[in-house]
């Protein structure tokens, strides 16, 4: 069955609820579905969701899918107080009670202003421990997905139906995974589905690549194993790369592709050469959001096999800034820095092989000669 036959079966309800006063715009699940091809992928041109103009928290995080969350998730410790909590699960749990027009009404007017992500560890717990029938608690989050015109909406509805191991549920969240905005709840779904959740992840992978990569990524790491080895190159050469920072998965990859052991064979095609060198210019930015090259394991060989089969590449010319960034560490050219102070305190500024392999690539002999070696030699 293709996915798009997947996405077009509906969950099943038990009650079907009113939704006549959203008819007015369009649900998100239908916008993406209408933006699917023919192999039931998400269209790059179909992400910019209908309820922008709606959205309450007017902020660059926003402008760009899954930021906010991303940020939220990744860079602060921010948690909703209980209380709030407590509130969001009195206004569901009437709503799942009585299924009334007004009822949901107001849950959904609450969720357009609920920042979900900073409360989201809490929320389901509380949900897990509520006492309220399985049956209307999936009618009402499937419909919800169904419906939904606004993306925070939806977010719930997803969080909700990931307790459930269904495969509608498996349906919806493999559409919905598809839109960087959707990406990490959708996977909270997936979950649920441990003999299928790497080969999703996979597949996901290489249809997100903003927010939505990441979180499939960092999601795909703890899953691999020694046979999968199709998958750890893929990560090395391609899976580390999306469009908001290179540098959030940069070191993942190095470890969990055994990039290091990769290196360390006489010869490497481009591809790979290329790829490395755009992951180690990630780890030597002082600006990179994630893990940097000083707390990379094995990053000084690692470098030094970079350069290794560099310098009998003759293509160098788009390494050039990894490789000034190389020599500014080595030197000790950038004040201020803490990441050349970082590895400067591990020996990379008096290391001889590194400043040998570095000046014979960049061709600099007051490098060579700092070692006493000419560069003709």
């Amino acid at each position: 069955m293709k996915l798009f036959e997947l996405f077009q079966k509906k969950p099943a309800a038990l009650e079907t609820l009113n939704w006549s006063w959203l008819d007015h715009r369009p649900s998100i699940y239908k916008f993406l579905i209408e933006g699917l091809d023919e192999e039931g992928r998400l269209l790059p041109d179909h992400t910019r969701l209908p309820d922008e103009k709606f959205v309450r928290q007017r902020s660059q995080l926003v402008k760009i899918a899954g930021a906010r969350d991303g940020y939220l998730l990744l860079h602060t410790h921010r948690k909703a107080h209980p209380r709030q909590v407590e509130e969001m699960i009195q206004v569901f749990a009437r709503a799942v009670e009585t299924f009334d027009e007004a009822d949901v009404m107001a849950l959904y007017e609450m969720l357009l202003n609920y920042d979900l992500m900073p409360s989201l560890e809490l929320l389901m717990e509380q949900i897990s421990r509520y006492p309220l029938d399985p049956s209307r608690v999936f009618t009402l989050a499937a419909q919800l997905a169904l419906h939904s015109a606004d993306r925070q909406a939806l977010k719930f509805a997803l969080t909700v139906l990931s307790f459930y191991q269904l495969p509608e549920v498996r349906a919806l969240a493999l559409l919905f995974s598809q839109h960087d905005e959707f990406t990490y709840y959708a996977l909270l779904c997936l979950e649920n589905f441990p003999d299928r959740f790497q080969g999703d992840c996979w597949m996901l992978a290489q249809c997100v690549h903003g927010w939505g990569r990441i979180h499939v990524v960092r999601a795909l790491l703890p899953t691999l194993g020694e046979r999968d080895k199709d998958l750890k190159d893929w990560l090395v050469r391609e899976g580390f790369h999306n469009t908001v920072a290179d540098g959030y998965l940069a070191a993942s990859v190095i470890e969990s592709g055994n990039l290091v052991t990769r290196l360390a064979v006489k010869t490497i095609d481009n591809g790979l050469l290329h790829a490395t060198g755009i992951i180690l210019a990630a780890l030597l930015d002082p600006s990179s959001p994630g893990s940097d090259m000083s707390q990379v394991k094995d990053g000084l060989k690692l470098v030094k096999e970079y350069l290794r089969h560099l310098s009998v590449n003759k293509q160098t010319h788009m390494h050039q800034p990894t490789l000034i960034r190389l020599k500014e560490i080595i030197t000790n050219d950038t004040e201020g820095d803490e990441l050349v102070k970082n590895l400067q305190r591990k020996g990379w500024a008096d290391d001889t092989e590194l400043k040998r392999l570095l000046g014979r690539v960049l061709g600099d002999d007051e490098l060579l000669r700092s070692i006493g070696e000419d560069s003709k030699a």
